[in-house]
């Protein structure tokens, strides 16, 4: 292997010309669901967002893909004695392959439960009628609707990292092996796709993306995901190269990832001395191994996570790394990650419905954790809740209004939260839960 030796103020790489492929490992059983390669989303509607305007309406987004027949889709909204209630429709937005359409539902009452009826005909032919619940509940803006991103095809997963310019980037396998990046603009609210170094990695899903500060110096690393063979006994291939952007250097990293295959979670703390910052890796659904790196990129074991992994959310506050373990069967537990003594503390356990690939984040010394699917079921979950450190303790705090529940793209950007993309587990009348994805983006701000 061809290798050189680059010297940096304040940091030290070794870095290789050649990129490997790692062999098959140890896959996540629910990834098979939703991970589809087509080029063209196959026209269809979608009730994208239900939120509450004011005490009494709320409004509706339908999002309907191009081809589908005027007549090939219908919404109804029902009370939960099963009186209809009328939807006032407004103007439509064009959006790349697919169109906007607001609606306004007027006569809710606070608390109540009521039921949107989705009948439509996927791809011109067959008949779905999916169904949705919302319960109306209206305490001023948390949730700001910001605009869809123009996606269509391939994945709907990313992991959005932040720039000094208030934008955000996610890189994403769009399909017929291409990777896109896409940026979004938080000052003007707005999408555009970009040439980032991330776009020069052999395609693949679930790329990850991430900044690590070394003695105050920022430093951007991406790398990992797995590609797809459908032809393989296991059909998981995980990658294990990264890459690294420094000033104006970029290449690949060496060593290569030496955690197990699998796909991974993972959370940043800081040496608030030292203004560095080490990056965690633990295995979804596989050992409660643990390794670190930091900007020069030593690869150190830590203190395994006390039980065997599920589903993992992670986020950190106060620079103690918390870890949401969704393990089926078993309440969902919480643990602290203490890196000055390399040591985990039980926390209190999450008080929601038992789920799967919740969502988890920080913001402004709290903790939130969400979303997800319902481990038996694969029914979708919105609800939100939030964890405070200080008092250990869980509440909820409020419903998601987006469509997705799963794989959302989730990042922190000067006081506010940035989620959506992911995928709908959309409850079905037949009982069968499809996976839908989903384009639209959400700004989340307490009060």
């Amino acid at each position: 292997m061809d290798k050189r030796c680059l010297f940096l103020p304040s940091l030290y790489w070794v870095l290789s010309c050649v990129v490997s492929l790692t062999s098959v490992g140890c896959s996540s059983p629910d990834l098979t669901v939703i991970i589809t390669a087509d080029p063209l989303t196959p026209p269809q509607a979608s009730l994208v967002s239900v939120q509450a305007t004011s005490a009494t309406e709320a409004e509706l987004i339908l999002k309907i893909t191009q081809g589908l027949a005027a007549n090939a889709y219908q919404l109804t909204a029902r009370r939960a004695g099963g009186q209809s209630l009328p939807l006032l429709a407004g103007d439509a937005q064009s959006v790349g392959n697919f169109s906007l359409i607001p609606l306004r539902l007027s006569g809710l009452t606070p608390k109540e439960t009521y039921t949107f009826d989705m009948r439509f005909r996927f791809n011109n032919q067959d008949s779905i009628q999916a169904i949705r619940r919302y319960n109306h509940r209206f305490a001023g803006p948390i949730w700001q609707r910001l605009a869809h991103a123009p996606l269509d095809g391939g994945d709907y997963t990313a992991y959005p990292v932040a720039d000094e310019f208030s934008n955000l980037t996610l890189g994403r396998y769009a399909g017929l092996n291409q990777m896109q990046a896409w940026q979004f603009s938080s000052l003007f609210n707005k999408w555009n796709l970009v040439n980032v170094p991330l776009l020069k990695m052999q395609p693949r899903r679930g790329i990850i993306q991430f900044n690590l500060f070394y003695f105050g110096d920022l430093h951007y690393f991406y790398g990992l995901g797995y590609a797809i063979n459908e032809q393989a006994s296991d059909k998981y291939f995980y990658y294990h190269d990264m890459r690294a952007k420094i000033g104006t250097y970029e290449g690949p990293v060496i060593p290569a990832y030496e955690g197990e295959n699998g796909e991974v979670a993972f959370f940043i703390t800081r040496d608030s001395l030292t203004s560095t910052d080490d990056a965690y890796f633990l295995t979804q659904n596989g050992s409660p191994a643990m390794r670190s790196i930091d900007a020069n990129f030593p690869q150190v074991s830590r203190a395994s996570l006390p039980e065997s992994p599920g589903t993992l959310a992670t986020f950190t506050v106060n620079n103690i790394g918390y870890v949401v373990n969704q393990y089926p069967n078993q309440p969902i537990h919480l643990w602290a990650y203490n890196s000055k003594t390399d040591s985990w503390q039980r926390r209190a356990d999450f008080p929601g419905p038992m789920r799967s690939r919740g969502a988890g984040f920080s913001l402004s010394g709290k903790g939130y954790f969400g979303l997800g699917a319902r481990e038996t079921s694969n029914q979708g979950l919105r609800d939100l809740w939030q964890y405070d450190p200080t008092s250990d303790r869980w509440q909820y705090v409020t419903d998601y209004p987006g469509q997705g529940n799963r794989y959302l793209a989730v990042a922190t950007l000067k006081e506010k939260v940035y989620l959506g993309w992911g995928y709908e587990s959309q409850e079905t009348a037949s009982g069968v839960v499809r996976q839908v994805p989903c384009t639209d983006w959400w700004s989340f701000q307490p009060r």
